[in-house]
């Protein structure tokens, strides 16, 4: 049985919700890794050691693990290296991991540096503040278009980045009585308390490029008596041929009440207003999976720490083979119990390769890894 992508126990979460849960936190695009700063270099919709061999020669999207708009560095390689040794327990695009708010809003804000929205040429009446804020949510969010009527997005909007970043951006809107109403972007940055989102305000000009894309968040207050409400954003609608979103569900609506806080007016009843808590491999107390969690170091130049995981007690051994298929050695465990086991190989006596270790039971069910020897 091969063992599960990093991605299983998101789909796991999401599937223990009914339909009509509406999650402002989590990424949207849970069943693939074709986004930005991923580590699935090779994309084949899992993040393993070929992904960093290949890192050497390849540069996307998925290879810039440090955001900074460069793939395939040092520091892309350090990071892809310290995850899959288990040294640091996510990589910073992984949103739906991201233990704190400011982590949350540090790669948004790098996101943002990257994306192109905010070069696009302002032309009224065509483009308006609703159009940069439904582009915005295609390249961040994704958009199923299964859900527009001529099964396409109309050609105004470019989609070739179609959840190119995959954070969960909602539409949303700013009233100013008396002033203006201002189409705009909300991200969840934390639990429903205080002020939870951070907001991407396009900031126009009649005849030009946007002046910038930037998130307000932490210091933005509006004038009092003004309202946000923040949508769901499904549809669009044909104005005389200029297509605009459709209002969908609203999730919540915020007032700025006369002492300069943000009120909550409305939540949604689907809504979840506290992040789930998302399990790695290795926080699973009771194991479903018969697999290798981690090989550390990795690469190695001595012994070697083997990780792995067992649904039931079981009767497993531990093989090494070479690039050629050669066995190298064989650890004969005996019956290990349900649970997380770990073993240690030493490499002392192979040369300089790949190796792949192998966990193994007598039913044949089982589980391979890569490792690196450097000498």
């Amino acid at each position: 049985m091969r063992k599960p992508t990093k991605m299983f126990f998101l789909l796991l979460l999401s599937i223990c919700y009914s339909q009509d849960i509406i999650d402002p936190f989590s990424q949207p695009n849970d069943s693939t890794l074709a986004w930005y700063g991923s580590g699935d270099v090779d994309g084949d919709n899992d993040v393993d050691w070929d992904d960093y061999s290949l890192m050497t020669s390849i540069q996307n999207d998925m290879s810039d693990l440090n955001g900074d708009g460069i793939p395939s560095t040092a520091e892309d390689q350090h990071i892809l290296s310290d995850y899959l040794n288990g040294i640091i327990a996510h990589l910073p695009s992984q949103w739906n991991k991201l233990p704190t708010r400011q982590e949350r809003i540090d790669w948004l804000d790098k996101m943002l540096a990257i994306d192109q929205t905010d070069t696009m040429t302002y032309n009224s009446p065509s483009w308006i503040c609703n159009d940069y804020a439904f582009e915005t949510k295609v390249v961040f969010a994704g958009f199923n278009k299964a859900d527009v009527g001529d099964n396409d997005l109309p050609p105004k909007y470019g989609i070739g980045g179609n959840g190119r970043f995959n954070i969960p951006v909602y539409y949303s809107t700013l009233s100013i009585p008396g002033v203006t109403f201002h189409g705009r972007n909300s991200i969840n940055v934390d639990n429903i308390a205080g002020d939870p989102y951070a907001y991407i305000h396009p900031d126009q000009q009649e005849n030009g490029p946007l002046n910038d894309l930037f998130v307000l968040g932490e210091n933005w207050n509006p004038p009092i008596g003004s309202t946000v409400k923040i949508f769901n954003i499904t549809q669009i609608g044909d104005f005389d041929g200029n297509y605009y979103p459709l209002y969908g569900d609203k999730l919540i609506e915020f007032v700025m009440d006369s002492t300069e806080n943000l009120q909550v007016q409305y939540l949604n009843p689907n809504l979840l207003i506290s992040r789930p808590t998302v399990a790695t491999e290795e926080e699973s107390s009771m194991p479903e999976s018969f697999c290798l969690t981690s090989i550390y170091p990795n690469p190695t130049n001595s012994q070697v720490n083997i990780k792995f995981t067992l649904p039931h007690d079981d009767n497993v051994s531990i093989e090494v083979f070479d690039i050629n298929g050669r066995l190298v050695q064989s650890i004969n465990l005996g019956i290990k119990e349900q649970g997380n086991h770990k073993v240690s190989w030493n490499a002392h006596s192979v040369s300089s390769g790949i190796y792949h270790v192998v966990l193994r039971n007598e039913q044949r069910v089982f589980d391979t890894r890569k490792v690196v020897v450097l000498k």
